[in-house]
């Protein structure tokens, strides 16, 4: 059993409002996710996905993209600053993949992100960090017990998000072994 679900934004509202509505019904939390493999989309996109995200009332906003350069991770942070702003009870995981993005992924707390996915074998983004491997400075903040979660992902979900097609999240559903959570 989850106790958290993971669910990409790109799967329409249709639904999202269907797959919500069961998590709810059912005690289990949400994450609603984008994910762009590719680039990082201007501050404005990032804040509109999060917008709608909340709108959707999912528990936790979850951005993720690929930076192209240093400015690309300053951006993200930015962003994750400016929503946490706006959206204070929503949750927010942001992540600036691959290696130059790592620095989001030990120090977005600083901006306002409230976790951080861990790798617990192997990695399902890149740049993730193994568990093990995450800095005691991510965890100084009190930390929810390991959750498991399970991801409804379409099959496209590496392709960038304009080709993103629905899903029927059958068993083949990606399911992420570990995630540490970091909240306020």
């Amino acid at each position: 059993t989850a106790d958290m679900i993971d669910v990409e934004l790109c799967n329409g509202a249709p639904f999202l409002t269907s797959v919500l509505a069961v998590a709810r019904a059912h005690g289990v939390r949400t994450i609603l996710s984008f994910h762009d493999f590719e680039d990082t989309p201007p501050k404005k996109e990032m804040l509109r996905k999060i917008e709608l995200m909340h709108r959707h009332g999912t528990d936790v906003a979850k951005i993720a993209v690929m930076p192209r350069e240093p400015d690309d991770v300053l951006r993200l942070l930015e962003t994750t600053l400016e929503a946490r702003r706006r959206f204070t009870q929503l949750g927010l995981c942001t992540t600036s993949m691959g290696r130059m993005g790592a620095l989001s992924r030990v120090a977005g707390f600083l901006f306002g992100s409230d976790m951080a996915f861990a790798a617990a074998a192997h990695s399902s983004a890149p740049g993730q960090i193994p568990i093990g491997g995450l800095p005691p400075i991510v965890c100084h903040r009190r930390s929810l017990p390991t959750t498991r979660t399970r991801s409804i992902a379409p099959a496209t979900a590496r392709i960038p998000h304009p080709t993103c097609a629905p899903s029927n999240a059958g068993p083949d559903a990606h399911e992420h072994d570990t995630m540490r959570s970091v909240v306020n």
